[in-house]
């Protein structure tokens, strides 16, 4: 993994600049970012992620007994 230290108003950009992230704005231990990336891009934070991959499982647990 790869860590970098950004401060406020200070960007990161990956795939040749197709993906950017701003850190918008710190306050005590929250951090907001901005991500402009293409639509074809998953972009989710970690809980929702984790709850799209267990209904997946579960939907593909459910179609495998019928």
């Amino acid at each position: 993994m790869l860590v970098l230290t950004r401060k406020a108003g200070q960007q990161i950009f990956m795939d040749k600049g197709r993906i950017q992230m701003k850190v918008i704005k710190i306050e005590d231990d929250v951090i907001s970012i901005g991500i402009d990336a293409p639509l074809h891009i998953d972009i989710a934070r970690e809980e929702v992620f984790s709850q799209n991959l267990a209904q997946e499982k579960l939907a593909s647990l459910t179609r495998g007994t019928r």
